[in-house]
């Protein structure tokens, strides 16, 4: 897709943007909002037409003939209401997948203070990087400490836990993501731990950690971007399981409805979601935090394991 076209269309859909697409990496961004907007616009249109179809009485009302063609156009809006959900996870499994491999092979692995450009964050800088990372820890209760564990859904290349480690000091960390290229790095920047880096999706069980491990567990954009709303509650659940009692669990990178820093993010959240939701997660003293200011309206939120 050419830059004229991906400006075209986003303009039509409506999406805000500031500039141009100039580098390949901009626009693969570009295509990812597009169809991030395209499947939400879906999803609300099938309901709509759902709520249509099966609120007109006179449609139960035709002879056998007329009733076959209805439950042919009954068929098709079943078919409009699972298409969406299906095709973002396909598309989620192979171009997001794609997108990070090819992230994690091409950047720079001889400066580690650069490790989130292989991770989807090319757009930070060192020290944007550093800040979206450490403003959200700044509601953890309780906080890191040195020696503490800790634990990433989505790893990635590891960039987020290499900064965490070059402040606190951790002890045993570890780390899952769906991108393989991605875990060869970050199994090269913390070799003592290299056994804690797999590749999994975080939508997986994680059988492989026990319960109460880590001292802390995280999800620094991956659950908050690349997930629909109806996936969280098990990662969250699954984060609590592996979560020492009494630890402390991070999700970055949420909006809420009418939130306008969409970009990548699939579902927008309610802030409400979280604290509503705490006896299922088994978690209390819920906080809101904000992100730093290049993440605009996003926001992060923190967790005590019961």
């Amino acid at each position: 897709m050419s830059t004229r076209s991906v400006d075209i269309t986003l303009r039509r859909l409506h999406i805000p943007f500031k500039r141009r697409a100039k580098t390949r990496g901009e626009r693969r961004s570009l295509c990812h909002t597009l169809y991030a907007s395209a499947m939400r616009s879906a999803i609300s249109a099938r309901g709509k037409l759902l709520n249509n179809v099966l609120s007109s009485p006179s449609l139960w009302l035709r002879p056998r003939r007329a009733k076959i063609g209805f439950a042919v156009i009954l068929a098709s809006v079943f078919g409009l209401f699972y298409l969406p959900h299906y095709g973002f996870k396909l598309y989620k499994h192979v171009s997001i997948r794609y997108w990070f491999d090819t992230d994690a092979a091409t950047f720079n692995r001889s400066n580690v203070g650069e490790l989130h450009k292989g991770s989807g964050w090319s757009y930070l800088d060192r020290h944007g990087f550093e800040s979206m990372i450490l403003v959200p820890t700044q509601c953890l209760n309780p906080p890191i400490l040195e020696g503490n564990s800790v634990f990433e859904f989505g790893v990635g290349t590891g960039g987020a836990i290499h900064v965490l480690a070059s402040k606190y000091k951790l002890g045993k960390v570890g780390g899952t993501d769906f991108s393989s290229n991605s875990i060869e790095v970050a199994k090269t920047i913390f070799p003592e731990f290299k056994d804690n880096f797999w590749v999994q999706s975080m939508t997986e069980p994680h059988l492989r950690i026990p319960e109460n491990s880590y001292d802390h567990v995280f999800s620094f954009g991956a659950m908050g971007m690349y997930l629909s709303l109806d996936e969280m509650p098990f990662i969250v659940k699954e984060a609590v399981r592996i979560t020492k009692r009494g630890g402390s669990l991070l999700f970055t990178h949420f909006i809420e409805p009418g939130g306008s820093h969409v970009g990548s993010i699939v579902d927008r959240v309610p802030k409400s979601f979280w604290a509503a939701h705490e006896k299922m997660f088994g978690v209390t003293a819920t906080t809101i935090q904000k992100m730093d200011d290049r993440q605009k309206d996003r926001y992060a939120v923190c967790m005590t394991k019961v």
